[in-house]
């Protein structure tokens, strides 16, 4: 298997488990490199003492990593399966899994980390059913000022609208809106928002979700590319305003932009209590996206509730 920077191959363990070799090459380059050294950063930084301990907080386990002149090699438990490989699930699996992944991000973030790169793609299956939430080559320490990298960072269609406006510092925040692209897309079987640039991607957001509001269209403007929001009229006044569109698929009319829905559509299947936090963590406002413990919090009363 090919992944951007690295392949991975299986292999067996002197007792017969399954591992997953990724290798990265430093013939691929400086960036290769830099993305395998931060992966192996931030998984050193977990201090997980065992597989068992790993799987409580529904995170890959570092078995062992081997470096030398050609190559950085991570050896892991080997999982077959990838979360859009069994997408769509049902709702009460989709919140499940939501759970178990804020489980992770709350234990992530609480080490002053951002996995930064949140996708369906990035998140194993276990032999168990449960998640494992994997490939922190992209995980970044939070920072909190405006001097922080400017490396881009994940992938278009799960990241939060301020780095699509090139925000260069990485928080918590980050994660939870990706985190909400993915609730939508287990429902859905597809992802939610996929644009094929950063301006088509802010585009479909517009329509899908409304445009931000004037006091939020302030705070987005910030950022180096906060002009970018011009291309999208006026804000609206209310931050709770959504632009009323027809009932299902719809083709955007300016330059053949792909189909999108808009976010009530997306979370009809949904009870009124995770439409109202899906629409929380989807909030153009990195002020107004719920904490990873929040969420565990309320899915947890509606998973009590719903018993």
């Amino acid at each position: 298997m090919h992944g951007s920077y690295a392949t991975v191959h299986k292999e067996s363990a002197n007792d017969g488990t399954l591992l997953a070799v990724k290798v990265y090459l430093r013939s691929h380059g400086r960036h290769a490199m830099l993305h395998a050294h931060r992966e192996l950063r931030a998984l050193e930084q977990l201090k997980l003492s065992s597989y068992e301990e790993a799987s409580e907080k529904f995170l890959i386990y570092l078995i062992s990593s081997e470096s030398s002149s050609l190559s950085l090699s991570l050896r892991f438990r080997f999982h077959p399966h990838t979360l859009d490989k069994i997408t769509p699930v049902s709702q009460e699996l989709a919140r499940k899994y939501v759970l178990q992944l804020a489980t992770a991000l709350d234990y992530v973030h609480s080490l002053s980390l951002v996995h930064c790169d949140l996708t369906p793609q990035n998140i194993l299956v276990a032999d168990d059913g449960n998640l494992r939430l994997a490939d922190f080559g992209c995980a970044h320490p939070i920072t909190e000022t405006i001097e922080g990298s400017t490396e881009g960072i994940g992938t278009r269609w799960y990241v939060a609208p301020e780095h699509l406006l090139s925000c260069p510092y990485y928080a918590p925040p980050s994660d939870i809106w990706s985190l909400g692209c993915i609730w939508l897309e287990m429902i859905s079987g597809r992802p939610a928002f996929c644009g094929g640039s950063d301006l088509e991607q802010l585009g479909m957001l517009v329509r899908a979700i409304g445009r931000p509001s004037k006091e939020v269209a302030n705070e987005l403007s910030v950022y180096p590319d906060g002009n970018k929001l011009i291309f999208f009229a006026a804000p609206v006044e209310d931050s709770h305003t959504v632009e009323t569109v027809e009932d299902g698929e719809t083709q955007l009319e300016d330059e053949g932009l792909p189909p999108y829905m808009c976010l009530s559509d997306m979370i009809k299947p949904m009870s009124n209590s995770e439409q109202a936090f899906v629409k929380q963590m989807l909030s153009w406002s990195v002020k107004n996206r719920p904490k990873a413990s929040a969420i565990i919090d309320t899915l947890s009363n509606i998973q009590a509730d719903s018993a």
